[in-house]
């Protein structure tokens, strides 16, 4: 990963964090409008992070159940994964989700090794055969 992406990432993250906080008119006239469209579907009642929590949750369920049916259709031969495909992926991504969260504010050589070690780690679950990896 190269240094501009990592600091073109950590400017949108802080300009989202600072839309988010800010409070300006632009993003009230927005939480206006969806909740007028959200009472004349039915849902009134539910806020703009009720919604996009449910669809970040569709979303990852999604992502998760397509790489465990990726994991499923390898062959046998090639991988040798340390637990059945849908727990495998589904502890990756809770790994890989709670580590972004902690790094959230690091550094990006901490950001960078997290993701090296977290590629190694997938890896090993996964149980990629050496002689796929070109490894001894």
């Amino acid at each position: 990963m190269s240094q501009q992406t990592l600091s073109v990432s950590n400017a949108q993250d802080r300009a989202r964090a600072h839309r988010k906080d800010s409070g300006g008119a632009r993003r009230n006239q927005l939480l206006t409008a969806a909740a007028e469209c959200f009472d004349e579907v039915g849902l009134g009642a539910a806020t703009v992070e009720m919604i996009s929590d449910a669809f970040s949750g569709h979303v990852l369920r999604r992502t998760v159940r397509q790489y465990a049916n990726y994991l499923k259709s390898v062959d046998p031969d090639l991988i040798d994964p340390a637990v059945e495909p849908e727990r495998l992926v589904q502890m990756l991504a809770d790994a890989m989700h709670h580590g972004a969260k902690r790094l959230a504010n690091g550094t990006a050589e901490e950001k960078e090794r997290f993701i090296l070690d977290q590629i190694h780690i997938t890896e090993r679950l996964v149980g990629i055969k050496a002689d796929v990896r070109g490894a001894p």
